[in-house]
């Protein structure tokens, strides 16, 4: 009898993941007909007009001699989006503890996109010749220790009804990106994308501890930092981006078989970072004016604006901290 329940129990199973294989090409399918089709909507034509009127102007402007630091950037924001798409996926069936897959979500996503974000950051810098001979673990524990380190994670708050919320200090320096009202989190993620980074490029990282530090952080934040699920995506990730770190391209960087509508558009954006930007001003400029077509455009969730603004505000963090070390 027991053989004939496990025998039975295995088909379900098989039956299970057929269909969910199943679900996923289907959803692959619709995915990629939708971005087909976004690239001729409204306000990817607006995005471009507005690429093409500043390269038009200014046709041979870098970042610096071989775009290195734009480069960085752009791998920032790759970074962002692979760790924030995983960690959302992984924090929502997971739970971590929360009792509300919609805070699973948005934690996994904050913290997933912070990890993945400041290792791709450090690793296309080639600040640290250490960090080439690190093992995937390694990079993750370093990330770990950094993020708590930094001290930047107390600063996200669950409330009683499992909504999650960003206390945000205005910390140095703080950037003139014009953000919609209540949208605390892309200056978070800007702010504590380089705080993390100015501590995993510090060669006595190693050896600080984070006993202590951890008192103010909400446990189930810490939870999902150190959870298992996130820990194999973060690997998962680094591991992409080492294999292609000869090649610093989007294309390249972005593990993710599909980005939606946000990461269409952030492509577009790297592509006009890359080309334009010679330093900050330069960077904001064009953040602040695609976040003003982005935010106006009803073709986007609120969820998808909320993603955009994130990605283009570390874009803007992360060129300043970068041509100011």
């Amino acid at each position: 009898m027991k053989k004939i329940v496990f025998m039975i129990m295995i088909a379900i199973s098989m039956l299970s993941c057929m269909k969910n294989e199943e679900n996923n090409n289907v959803e692959n399918l619709a995915l990629s007909s939708l971005e087909t089709d976004f690239l001729q909507s409204r306000v990817i034509q607006d995005l471009q007009a507005y690429n093409d009127s500043l390269l038009n102007a200014n046709p041979e402007t870098r970042l610096t001699p071989g775009g290195r630091k734009a480069v960085i950037a752009g791998a920032d924001v790759m970074g962002l989006m692979n760790g924030w798409s995983d960690g959302s996926f992984v924090g929502f069936w997971a739970g971590w503890a929360f009792g509300n897959p919609a805070a699973g979500k948005i934690i996994g996503g904050i913290v997933g996109g912070l990890m993945v974000g400041a290792a791709y950051s450090v690793i296309a810098s080639q600040h640290t010749p250490a960090s080439e001979s690190m093992t995937a673990e390694q990079m993750y524990n370093n990330t770990v220790s950094a993020l708590i380190a930094s001290g930047q994670l107390k600063h996200i708050q669950i409330g009683t009804d499992e909504t999650v919320s960003i206390n945000l200090v205005q910390t140095q320096p703080l950037l003139p990106v014009t953000l919609p009202e209540n949208n605390n989190e892309a200056v978070y993620v800007g702010q504590a994308h380089n705080a993390t980074v100015q501590l995993m490029i510090e060669p006595t990282l190693v050896t600080r501890t984070t006993a202590g530090q951890t008192d103010n952080i909400d446990a189930r934040v810490l939870e999902a930092l150190h959870s298992e699920e996130l820990k194999e995506m973060f690997i998962e990730n680094y591991n992409h981006c080492i294999d292609n770190s000869n090649d610093m391209s989007t294309g390249t960087l972005l593990k993710l078989d599909r980005t939606g509508k946000g990461g269409v558009i952030v492509d577009q954006y790297l592509q006009l970072h890359d080309s334009y930007v010679i330093d900050t001003d330069n960077s904001v400029e064009i953040t602040n004016r695609y976040i003003q077509i982005v935010n106006s455009s009803d073709e986007l969730t609120s969820e998808e604006k909320k993603f955009v603004n994130s990605a283009l505000t570390l874009a803007s963090y992360s060129t300043d901290l970068w041509t100011n070390l």
